[in-house]
């Protein structure tokens, strides 16, 4: 209602409560940051001693302390805080305090992880799991009990049409597309919402949220600096998110191709490349410095990540609740710009030539064996773009499938053929075997375990 109005109403209260800013940083946030400051606060504490709302704050507390590595360094410094005011009353804590050994201030995927698991327990205990968890005591759900009016709750099952509510119109066309969607639930609504909205409810979208994101910075200026995951825009789906896996590995290797072509590596830099990945020699790409005991990476890791648009292993963040391995999952989908639809459109072509295939095998009288080895073989042909083209003779011959036209035309003896080319490709792509894939992971993590501790928080302006 207050950052993204959809209607006068919800305008007018946004606005009123925009205009409310500048009284509410100077009679509440200035003086309970300040004190929290003195007393040697993160702002997570803050927060939970100074809010009414006390449920929702004890979440972010509890998440946030229990986050191993946070929980560690925030007792250490606050018992460092209470020995200072309990044997010396009046004296404040030194400021080499407040910048040394402190937990992070606020860890967004800490602070969610509890919340996550109440819409899983919703979910998972009700049939109607396209909805998310109301919040009563925010002043925007008064009255909006949602199983108690109806709503999303009306509809049992997947198969039930809306019936809406006490307001009639409630739902657009565009709302029960996202209800009705294969993908609906509380964490992809918003998501789907977004795929049907029109250009200009996007760039209203927008404005409203580079607005917003001005006042926090402006009125609230501990938040400035604060980090936090950038969205993949992919639904939470199991199978959605292994067509991404084998999405980013075809970009991956179209890049390795190109590479390969215009000579971007020297023979020195492939036999390097080969040895990090094959032979775990980690000080190829990241090397360890005596003097400061950290590591730092090379200049052929620098290049091999900028050729490949690559997530930096140096950026991720030790210390937060969400794992390495998906945080460096989410940077590469980001880096290469894969959303819902794209994971669609390669799913979409993928189905048509199995769909093809299952035509041609009842035609031809084929072994079920040698259906599920056309199978494979046609996966590789979709998210493996060196295998395609080895398919290909000439490269402007592109057609669906390759597979099923050299199939129809030479028969069963052409899958031994495929089946060379395929362990061919297996060893010029050897980085893409999924063992090595996750001893890579392995050894990313222990390079971020050994980062040291960085200060985030931001002093606010009096």
């Amino acid at each position: 209602m207050i950052f993204f109005p959809k209607n006068a109403f919800q305008k007018i209260v946004s606005n009123t409560f925009e205009r409310m800013l500048p009284t509410l940083q100077y009679i509440v946030w200035n003086p309970i940051t300040r004190y929290a400051r003195s007393s040697g606060w993160t702002e997570q504490e803050k927060c939970y001693h100074n809010f009414f709302r006390g449920g929702n704050i004890m979440y972010h507390s509890i998440a946030q302390s229990m986050h191993p590595l946070a929980y560690i360094e925030r007792a250490r410094a606050d018992n460092f805080f209470r020995r200072v005011e309990t044997i010396l009353p009046g004296i404040e804590v030194p400021d080499w305090a407040h910048q040394e050994k402190r937990a992070v201030d606020i860890d967004f995927e800490g602070a969610l992880n509890p919340f996550r698991a109440l819409n899983i327990i919703d979910q998972e205990s009700t049939p109607k799991p396209h909805y998310g968890h109301p919040y009563p005591s925010s002043i925007n759900h008064i009255g909006n009990y949602r199983q108690l009016l109806g709503y999303y709750a009306q509809r049992l099952f997947f198969n039930e049409n809306l019936r809406g509510n006490m307001l009639t119109g409630k739902y657009s066309d565009s709302k029960k597309k996202s209800v009705n969607s294969w993908y609906a639930t509380a964490d992809n609504k918003y998501l789907l919402d977004l795929q049907n909205m029109s250009q200009e409810e996007l760039g209203v979208l927008k404005s409203q949220a580079e607005q917003w994101v001005k006042n926090i910075d402006q009125f609230f200026p501990e938040y400035r600096n604060l980090t936090y995951p950038e969205p993949t825009h992919i639904v939470y789906e199991p199978y959605l998110k292994r067509t991404v896996d084998d999405i980013c590995n075809h970009i991956f290797i179209s890049k390795w191709i190109d590479a390969m072509e215009r000579k971007l590596f020297t023979a020195e830099d492939y036999q390097k490349i080969y040895e990090f990945y094959l032979h775990q020699q980690d000080h190829v790409f990241w090397t360890l410095n005596q003097e400061d005991g950290q590591y730092h990476p090379t200049t052929l890791y620098l290049k091999f990540i900028k050729i490949f648009s690559l997530p930096n292993v140096f950026e991720l963040n030790k210390y937060t609740a969400r794992v390495v391995e998906q945080q460096y999952k989410d940077s590469l989908t980001n880096n290469y710009g894969i959303n819902l639809n794209t994971v669609e459109q390669f799913r979409k072509q993928h189905q048509k030539i199995i769909s093809e295939l299952n035509r041609i095998a009842k035609e031809m009288n084929i072994s079920h064996a040698d259906i599920k080895r056309l199978r494979l073989f046609i996966t590789e042909e979709v998210y493996n773009p060196l295998f395609r083209k080895k398919l290909i003779k000439k490269p402007d011959d592109a057609r669906d499938s390759m597979i099923l036209e050299l199939f129809q035309k030479h028969g069963i003896d052409i899958l031994d053929d495929f089946e060379k080319i395929h362990n061919i490709t297996k060893e010029e792509l050897f980085f893409m075997n999924k063992e090595i894939q996750e001893n890579f992971m392995i050894r990313m993590r222990n390079i971020v375990k050994s980062f040291p501790f960085k200060q985030l928080q931001t002093i606010a302006r009096y």
